[in-house]
C-alpha cells in the first residue's frame, strides 16, 4: 500500500499543491491524487458562480 500523502490537483488548471505552493508539474502515476481548486481558479469560479446566481452573465478569461 502506498503511504505517500495524497496530492491535491486543481480540477481547472491541473496545478498540483506541493507544500504551500501550487505548481504545474507532471502527475506521477503512482501518486494518489485528490481534486480541488487552486486559489486562482477558486476565485474565478466563485466570481462566475456569484454572477450567474445573481442573474448576470460574466465571461471568464480562458
Amino acid at each position: 500500500m502506498n503511504r505517500e500523502p495524497m496530492r491535491i490537483q486543481c480540477c481547472v488548471c491541473g496545478r498540483i499543491r506541493i507544500e504551500d505552493e501550487w505548481r504545474l508539474v507532471a502527475a506521477e502515476a503512482e501518486t494518489r491524487h485528490s481534486h480541488g481548486y487552486c486559489p486562482d481558479c477558486y476565485e474565478k469560479t466563485m466570481t462566475e458562480l456569484a454572477a450567474r446566481l445573481s442573474g448576470k452573465t460574466l465571461q471568464m478569461a480562458s
